[in-house]
């Protein structure tokens, strides 16, 4: 069996090497600070508050059916923002809002 010793120019150099060829054959993506968020609100609230999430890319992560329905979203703060000032509009009433978390998207 051969015995192969490098010293720390040849490790560094393998490891660059490899460190490169993993780069250039990887996806790349972009990454954001967001939030979690619980969103409350009447039944009659979610289709329209599920169509809202979609044409604006806000991610359901979660939904709970209670006297009230509880969504958990993935947002980033720009479209928090959005959600909170559509409280005023007609398409859908959101009865709570709070932070649950600070995330990445």
């Amino acid at each position: 069996m051969e015995e192969f010793y490098f010293g720390t120019g040849g490790l560094v150099k393998a490891y660059s090497e490899a460190a490169i060829g993993s780069l250039k054959i990887s996806e790349t993506k972009e990454i954001k600070i967001g939030i979690l968020m619980k969103v409350t609100m009447d039944y009659s609230n979610l289709e329209p508050f599920k169509y809202f999430c979609r044409k604006n890319e806000i991610i359901i992560q979660k939904e709970e059916f209670f006297d009230n329905v509880v969504l958990y979203i993935k947002l980033t703060y720009e479209k928090e923002k959005m959600i909170l000032e559509n409280k005023l509009e007609n398409s859908f009433i959101i009865s709570k809002a709070e932070k649950i978390q600070e995330i990445y998207i």
